[in-house]
């Protein structure tokens, strides 16, 4: 106890040791947090925390002449406060960094911008080089609970990505504006971007409109990165999803990665090779169309079954005759040594080898071709190089997807296993060709 005393004015002040301990929550572990792993995995298959993601895309670029010196950081996030941390490792590994930020991840910085932040590089040999990380983001809470974060002073949960949950709600009611509103410019663009890429009436969940924005958002930047001139700039492109998860960690789910230096330069975050002689012929995880050899039309992620599958049409392909934007798009992820899992770009659900023809009812709703569930080996693809194209073979059932699968073959309901693929020797049908997109 120390008395003071100061005009007269007599203070007791009494100094006690503080008894609160802090307790540091545990590592964010598989063992610690079992229902945000799973979330995790099951939604954002082969995620990575934002440290080793930001590391090995560092160590990828290093072998090809990208150094913290003579590179610069430009980086197109959300606003939002808990995405700060990615800003902060690219600062970390490439120092001062151009902000290109807007709602949702979305990159609205245009020619001018990019103007600008290209002009901020620095010159090495007559090169100005400068990597570009691109991502919309999303939280899964400790409970598994996609889009619940728990933000500091907040007692309550709150949601992201807010913005693009807005756009999922009012598509669910049915009620949007189109309008560009000039005193909500952003989302009003966000709004307008999301409508053009999906079909009327379908609405995605919180995963789904996530990772289609994560496409936009690269198809955009990309586009925009065409600008420049590659004899002068190089660069390097990340794009993906931020997720947020227990005790403020920060994941990445990866998928463009490349870089032109001139030339495109097809990268990868993976630290471990499948095999170390692994053919050039490989596919790498990413997105892409895939064609069949026979017919050259794609794979289609909102087949009907009244429709494709009325035996009086013949042939009942599992595609549509014109392409729509995100419908033929498939996300390749790697699971095992030349077997992928295959997820549609507008739906988020899985290309599956033991679909039956209850899928195919009038009174099913959105009969795809194949389920929710992505802990199934009925839902990984083996893929030979076979010349130019590839075979699919189902893991499960070692079947091949056949572009030439019919109704009353394949999925009349007196079949054992009516999949969507051919038992017999590998043919032209069931050759297919994956045009990467990005």
């Amino acid at each position: 106890m120390v008395l003071i005393s100061e005009k007269h004015v007599l203070l007791k002040v009494t100094f006690s040791t503080p008894t609160k301990t802090i307790s540091c929550p545990p590592k964010n572990t598989k063992n610690d947090y079992p229902n945000f792993h799973h979330a995790l995995q099951l939604h954002f298959p082969g995620a990575v925390s934002l440290k080793k993601y930001i590391k090995r895309t560092d160590d990828e670029l290093s072998k090809i002449g990208f150094t913290d010196e003579n590179t610069m950081g430009m980086v197109g996030i959300c606003r939002d406060e808990i995405t700060e941390p990615l800003f902060e490792e690219v600062r970390r590994y490439w120092g001062k960094s151009f902000n290109c930020c807007g709602l949702g991840g979305f990159v609205f910085m245009g020619t001018t911008g990019l103007g600008a932040a290209v002009a901020h590089t620095p010159i090495f040999n007559g090169i100005r080089r400068f990597v570009f990380y691109a991502m919309p983001h999303i939280a899964i809470s400790e409970e598994g609970v996609v889009g619940e974060v728990f933000r500091e002073g907040i007692h309550e949960a709150s949601h992201a990505c807010g913005a693009l949950d807005a756009i999922r709600k009012e598509l669910k009611n049915g009620k949007l504006t189109i309008t560009t509103n000039s005193e909500d410019i952003e989302q009003s663009y966000i709004r307008q971007k999301i409508l053009s890429n999906i079909q009327y009436g379908y609405v995605p969940d919180l995963v789904g409109i996530t990772k289609l924005a994560a496409k936009i958002i690269s198809d955009d930047v990309q586009r925009l990165l065409d600008t420049l001139n590659v004899n002068v700039y190089h660069y390097a492109l990340m794009t993906g999803v931020q997720i947020h998860g227990p005790y403020d960690t920060t994941w990445i789910y990866p998928l463009t990665f490349y870089a032109m230096a001139p030339q495109k330069i097809q990268l990868s975050i993976e630290s471990h090779p499948q095999v170390s002689n692994k053919s050039s012929t490989s596919l790498t995880n990413g997105v892409y169309t895939i064609t069949s050899e026979e017919n050259g039309k794609a794979i289609d992620g909102n087949v009907i079954g009244t429709y494709q599958f009325d035996p009086s049409r013949g042939r009942a392909f599992l595609w549509d005759h014109i392409p729509t934007a995100v419908n033929h798009q498939w996300n390749l992820e790697i699971v095992a040594e030349d077997t992928y899992v295959i997820t549609n770009c507008m739906n988020n659900l899985s290309l599956d080898g033991n679909t039956n023809v209850g899928q195919f009812n009038d009174a099913f709703p959105t009969p795809f071709l194949w389920n929710k569930a992505k802990d199934s080996k009925s839902q990984q693809w083996k893929l030979v190089h076979q010349g130019n194209s590839y075979t699919l073979q189902n893991v499960q059932n070692q079947r091949y997807l056949d572009c030439n699968v019919r109704l009353c073959d394949n999925f009349r309901s007196t079949h054992k296993n009516p999949v969507l693929v051919n038992p017999n020797n590998v043919q032209r049908s069931c050759l297919w060709n994956f045009n990467v997109k990005r």
